[in-house]
């Protein structure tokens, strides 16, 4: 939710607080200092945003693992009270500031983080990663302590929204074969890693940074970069584990990760226990795509259901195994997608209307099969423009 979809504004929000009756409040959507320079008593004077390696960002754009700093007249307590929310403050988090403990529906809203008492600086920071574009607010609750049992007059919050872009770092690690995935076939064909965000430059990666093994045997060994496109993701940073034996059956493997790990904020990395299991026998087969029940405005093509209108077009497949879908026209690849159940929606947009397409849908397994289904698809005549207005009339007449 932007600034301008909240309900009220910043005025109106700590007008209201004085009218209910609770303690000042300052709220701060981009930081810096009150805009009272001559608040008596111990007070805020500011916050600073910074990244894993200590440089500035803007609220605006908080890098996935932030460190939010709030700097103060006078040095807090080690137990000062401050606090990491989801979602902007509304009015029910705000007045639950004035004092600890929280209540259970702002409880239910806290990010577990961690703080730190700097002298007179109070730096706040989260345990995992938080989630690309969505918006957080930190807070000092009011009747805060100083050490020398003095209090801060009013609670303080700040708003943080974090970025999308793949500099924000890492928020989470995908895994080829997936993440869960039994019965594998032993003749496993690739083994990939993805990071959705970049990785650190500043220094070399290890040779061996993670691996995948079972309990008694390495199962990769190094890891190499490719484009995660061609592995059937959408951006990210992408790893091939070139395969140095057989999977063994009915056998457990799991990630492992040897070297530290940083993204590009200079955040720690730490891998998930993703895992995968194999079955008893090698696969041979082509994936098998099964038929789907499609909807009213679907048509069905090969089993497959696609939807077309005058500027878009939308394919539903389902296959029986764990697949990487990869849509075709021409030779050029114009959807992807990684399918861990076998089930995937493709889509194609801002298309010209009245135009047919030619190409197929390919699909490959875990242990490297392959099927390909034909698909001659096209968007429809330009749609009409439906403008609806809304008008009152007095029905007693002028």
């Amino acid at each position: 939710m932007s600034h301008t979809d909240r309900p009220w504004s910043v005025p109106t929000a700590i007008l209201l607080m004085g009218c209910l009756g609770t303690p000042n409040t300052t709220i701060h959507e981009n930081g810096g200092a009150p805009a009272d320079g001559a608040v008596q008593g111990p007070h805020e004077l500011g916050w600073t945003l910074l990244d894993g390696w200590g440089e500035e960002h803007t609220f605006g754009r908080s890098p996935l693992r932030p460190t939010v700093v709030l700097h103060l007249s006078a040095s807090p307590k080690e137990t000062v009270p401050m606090f990491l929310f989801e979602g902007f403050a509304d009015d029910g988090l705000i007045d639950d500031l004035s004092a600890t403990p929280l209540r259970k529906a702002s409880e239910a809203r806290r990010i577990a983080a961690t703080t730190e008492v700097r002298g007179r600086d109070v730096a706040l920071t989260p345990l995992g990663p938080l989630t690309r574009g969505q918006s957080y607010t930190v807070c000092m609750a009011g009747g805060a302590k100083t050490t020398d049992e003095q209090s801060f007059a009013q609670s303080v919050i700040q708003e943080v929204t974090v970025g999308t872009a793949e500099d924000a770092g890492v928020g989470t690690v995908d895994l080829w074969p997936p993440d869960g995935a039994t019965g594998l076939p032993t003749n496993l064909d690739e083994v990939f890693v993805r990071f959705d965000g970049r990785l650190s430059t500043r220094a070399p990666l290890a040779e061996s940074p993670f691996w995948i093994a079972s309990d008694d045997s390495h199962l990769t060994d190094g890891a190499q970069r490719v484009v995660c496109e061609d592995i059937g993701w959408n951006g990210g940073e992408c790893f091939r584990l070139p395969l140095q034996q057989e999977a063994s059956p009915l056998r457990t493997y799991r990630l492992r990760q040897g070297a530290m790990l940083l993204d590009s904020t200079g955040a720690e990395i730490t891998l998930p226990p993703s895992s995968f299991s194999t079955g008893q026998a090698q696969d041979t087969m082509a994936p098998t795509a099964t038929t789907l029940a499609c909807a009213l405005d679907e048509r069905s093509i090969h089993g497959l259901c696609v939807l077309e209108d005058d500027e878009s077009i939308s394919v539903r497949v389902r296959f029986l195994k764990p697949v990487r879908l990869f849509w075709f026209i021409g030779d050029l690849v114009v959807a992807r997608s990684i399918a861990p159940r076998g089930e995937a929606l493709l889509d194609l947009e801002s298309l010209p209307p009245e135009t047919t397409f030619e190409g197929e849908i390919q699909a490959v397994d875990a242990a490297g099969n392959r099927a390909s289904i034909p698909l001659r698809v096209g968007t429809t005549p330009r749609l009409s423009q439906v403008s609806i207005a809304e008008f009152l009339t007095d029905p007693t007449g002028p």
